[in-house]
């Protein structure tokens, strides 16, 4: 189903709530149903504005999903924004370099489960949200993505995937500056989901490595957005563009400041 025409959010803040209960323990969320039809036209306009008994009853339950994902999607749903990860710099190590702590990967991996559930539900907008968060954390932290979330990403998405795409090429980064780093993700990878590997080896045939990179982000100006693969394949690794770290000290980079210029004219109604 095709993304509505979008309109000012007061618009859809008025009308009945629906009660939403989300994971094994049923959480409960009550939400605008109009709001939630709008923003998520292909999963709940079925179920809230059709013939099915929970638009009779207007209450929907997602045992499968996770509560906390869900908490980022009702601020996303409201706001028409996410929440920085946290970043604070607590490490431990994989081979020589430095990867996030249990409680900040615990984190990221509730962005992860987000971008589960937005591809799920067909929310490009969110998607590409959601991946402009991870590689802001990464990017902030100097930190590359733990194999646990590279191989619950593999699980949870579909082969084309944009997250799956960065996922890989994020392994792809790890193995080409740390030698060591290559036993590691081999042994956590290969019994658990060897199409990793595989995905990375066609990485290097097609991009070569990434030595000189200074993060998986030097992609060329590829944002990983679902707009962006539709357009075709992504370019050639290339260095930082000059001036971007001096951008980067005043605030938001050039990119950030378009997409958040971009996320309020759509939230407004105004794009």
């Amino acid at each position: 189903m095709a993304e509505r025409p979008r309109a000012a959010i007061g618009s859809f803040t008025t009308g009945p709530m629906a009660i939403i209960t989300v994971g094994p323990a049923s959480t409960r969320f009550q939400l605008h149903k109009d709001l939630l039809i709008n923003k998520c036209p292909t999963f709940f306009a079925p179920a809230l504005d059709g013939s099915f008994r929970e638009a009779q009853e207007l209450a929907i339950d997602l045992p499968e999903d996770d509560p906390k994902a869900f908490v980022l999607f009702v601020d996303w749903l409201y706001s028409g924004r996410l929440p920085t990860i946290p970043n604070e710099p607590k490490w431990y190590k994989l081979g020589t370099e430095n990867h996030i702590s249990a409680g900040l990967l615990e984190a990221e991996q509730t962005y992860h489960i987000l971008y589960y559930m937005a591809e799920k539900w067909c929310l490009e907008i969110l998607r590409d949200r959601i991946i402009d968060r991870i590689r802001k954390f990464h990017d902030e932290t100097k930190t590359t993505v733990h194999p646990d979330l590279i191989i619950a990403g593999y699980r949870n998405t579909s082969e084309r995937s944009v997250l799956r795409e960065y996922l890989c090429r994020a392994a792809a980064y790890e193995v080409s500056i740390n030698a060591r780093s290559l036993a590691v993700l081999r042994s956590a990878i290969a019994t658990e989901e060897p199409g990793i590997l595989v995905d990375i080896l066609a990485f290097f045939e097609r991009f070569g490595h990434l030595e000189g990179m200074e993060n998986p982000d030097d992609a060329g100006g590829y944002d990983f957005h679902v707009a962006s693969r539709k357009q075709g394949p992504p370019p050639r690794y290339e260095a930082r563009r000059p001036g971007r770290e001096a951008v980067e000290k005043a605030g938001l980079s050039e990119e950030e400041e378009e997409e958040e210029a971009r996320m309020d004219a759509w939230f407004d109604g105004s794009a």
